[in-house]
């Protein structure tokens, strides 16, 4: 079955709530062209895989993993940026299964970067996809990077969030 982010994200925010129990999602028939069906995910898989609603409140799961630099261009988004844009590609997990990779709930959404002593920062609008990052890796414009630390570290461990833009 195919969802769409909205639901991801309320399903996310409803297993934030209840500490990890699973969650039933009750989807109308409209959306599934079938009877009203239920879904029940496990809050563990869900709440640090989901992307923030389009157009609601963002998530406030805080993520971890490792931060890396790459030559921007043409992103997974549509857009096409340079290495002096605020930006970064986020980890495929995270991306998502979209029909057209331009309209990944993600695209466009922004998110807070945090060194791992929490001393340094960046906000970056998420613009492309990462395909050989892990869940919670982002890759993120040499700009931006650099806001963190030098390019010559090459890999840093990151927590982030997404914020509004």
């Amino acid at each position: 079955m195919k969802f769409t982010a909205s639901l991801f994200a309320f399903a996310a925010a409803a297993a934030s709530a209840v500490n990890g129990a699973a969650v039933t999602v009750i989807v109308p028939s409209t959306t599934l062209a079938a009877a009203t069906a239920t879904v029940t995910i496990a809050a563990s898989s869900l709440v640090a895989s989901a992307a923030p609603a389009a157009g609601g409140s963002q998530s406030q799961s805080t993520f971890t993993g490792e931060g890396t630099y790459y030559s921007p261009g043409l992103g997974a988004c549509g857009e096409t940026n340079t290495a002096q844009d605020l930006i970064a590609a986020i980890n495929k997990d995270q991306y998502g299964n979209s029909d057209n990779p331009n309209d990944a709930a993600v695209c466009g959404k922004c998110a807070l970067v945090k060194n791992q002593d929490g001393t340094k920062s960046v906000k970056v609008r998420i613009t492309d996809r990462c395909p050989v990052c892990k869940q919670g890796d982002l890759d993120l414009s040499p700009a931006a990077f650099q806001q963190l630390d030098s390019l010559s570290a090459g890999r840093i461990p990151i927590q982030w969030s997404f914020v509004d833009c």
